[in-house]
């Protein structure tokens, strides 16, 4: 049995993907579970934290017994950024979570523009708001789903809801936390003059931890579950493309990565927190402390690489790797 192994759990819009890291930083195993984004009306993406639990667990399982059953000393997490997830008093998702690709807070965004200037929420952010962000969303929902969002004891990012359901802790880190629109991404802490033009209760989002930081330890419950010992130390982590980015080594100005997951992105480590003043583009936190990084995005990448894969092949389609031998 191997010892010394990293669980690595990377909570993506289209699946989740677990990969234990052996001492040597190589890869020993990894599974990967897929799961629809629900779209109830047009312009909706959601999906429901339960599946990403439930898919999570069959993952972490499937890449255990690939391994041999090693010993896990460790676990931390990349995810899907921007979206919402709201929790009640007892800890349990209140509706589905609202992801990055919704649209339906668009008209907020727009509102909001007479209450903080763009230029002025740029200097507060480094960023401009759009549709699918977290403050978008919860904009959205306090006008249209007010008893959801007052209900809600939490507010968390999806793979820090991800965690809280292993520690009990709530936590986020600035990597992620930054693309709420509500995160002074300079200073790497909330804002607390955007949460205040919001009017969301700032004492809804969780507090913040660089990604480097030990978070709490897994609880027994969620242990038995994921098939692994209770107090196993779990560890913050990053959204996921700076996660990648940092993975790669594009950490110094000079350096760029073009991505192409759910959505694409193309991104430049900065230096400085300096943005865009026309803000074609976004500025956000990287995971090192001295660090940040300019991006360009699009929503639908992967998105409609996997909606072409369905309509050529069906509910039968071979995976990409397959495709791409295909090719």
């Amino acid at each position: 049995m191997t010892s010394d192994v990293v669980l690595g759990i990377d909570l993506g819009t289209s699946s989740v993907r677990a990969t234990l890291i052996g001492p040597d930083g190589c890869p020993i195993a990894t599974a990967t579970r897929e799961y629809p984004v629900d779209s109830p009306h047009p312009g909706y993406s959601e999906q429901h934290p339960d599946t990403w639990w439930q898919s999570t667990c069959s993952a972490v399982s499937a890449a255990l017994a690939a391994a041999d059953g090693p010993e896990v000393c460790a676990i931390s997490f990349s995810g899907q950024m921007h979206g919402t997830v709201l929790c009640n008093a007892n800890d349990e998702p209140i509706r589905p979570a609202i992801i990055w690709s919704d649209q339906r807070s668009s008209r907020e965004v727009t509102a909001f523009r007479s209450v903080l200037e763009p230029g002025r929420l740029a200097e507060l952010t480094a960023n401009p708001l759009a549709a699918g962000f977290q403050l978008a969303t919860l904009l959205w929902l306090r006008g249209n789903e007010p008893e959801s969002l007052d209900a809600a004891r939490h507010v968390f990012l999806p793979k820090d809801w991800l965690r809280f359901r292993m520690t009990g802790v709530a936590a986020t880190d600035p990597s992620d936390a930054c693309s709420t629109l509500m995160f002074d991404t300079a200073n790497r802490s909330w804002s607390e003059t955007v949460i205040e033009a919001s009017g969301i209760d700032g004492e809804k989002l969780p507090r913040v931890a660089e990604s480097f930081e030990l978070s709490g330890t897994l609880l027994p419950t969620a242990a038995h579950e994921l098939g692994l010992r209770e107090g196993v130390p779990v560890f913050v982590g990053a959204g996921d493309t700076p996660a990648t980015a940092f993975g790669n080594g594009v950490v110094d100005p000079g350096t760029v990565q073009c991505t192409i997951g759910s959505g694409g992105q193309l991104i430049a480590p900065l230096g400085t927190p300096k943005y865009d003043a026309e803000l074609r583009t976004h500025t956000f936190c990287h995971v090192p402390r001295d660090r940040w990084y300019a991006m360009a995005a699009i929503l639908s990448a992967g998105l409609s690489l996997r909606w072409l894969r369905g309509c050529m092949f069906g509910t039968d389609a071979p995976s990409y790797a397959e495709l791409s031998a295909m090719a």
